[in-house]
């Protein structure tokens, strides 16, 4: 018999849920399914990226993504790596971002890449801002301060799976 622990975080639910059925739906939006073990799998690989950009515990991780099964993975993985998420509107304008980022102190933003890519080109100091993860398509390109490869891999492996 499995054993649970008396305390449980978010993390242990998507963990536990994945073990018993990982072919289990967990989410259906539009034309997105995400199951269970998918989430898991994909969660852990964001989580390690999150950590590799310095992400720790009570590190702050603001999460400004559309509706999507992306926000969901982002969301548990964030958690995962320790951080503390700060949801805002994807629609929130780059100024209010800005101000969200440094009232908060964030340490990394999960935004959809148009969005990354203005605070990336954009003049605003952000001190305590040193990573960024774009998840979407940009007709840019990419940098240096975007984990999107990681991002585009994870979620390639949990579709795929």
């Amino acid at each position: 018999m499995e054993t649970v622990p008396n305390v449980l975080t978010v993390q242990d639910f998507l963990r536990i849920s994945a073990e018993r059925d990982p072919d289990q739906l967990l989410l259906l939006h539009s034309d997105e399914a995400l199951r269970y073990g998918d989430a898991d799998v994909a969660s852990r690989s964001i989580a390690a990226t999150l950590r590799s950009l310095g992400v720790g515990k009570g590190d702050r991780v603001v999460l400004a993504l559309n509706n999507s099964a992306a926000y969901v993975i982002a969301y548990y993985a964030i958690v995962r790596a320790g951080g503390v998420v700060v949801p805002i509107s994807p629609e929130t304008r780059l100024d209010g971002l800005a101000y969200t980022l440094n009232h908060c102190r964030a340490a990394v933003a999960v935004l959809e890449t148009a969005t990354a890519d203005q605070v990336q080109t954009g003049d605003e100091p952000l001190p305590y801002l040193h990573g960024l993860v774009a998840v979407g398509k940009s007709a840019s390109g990419t940098s240096q301060r975007y984990a999107s490869a990681a991002w585009a891999d994870a979620l390639r492996a949990s579709s795929s799976a």
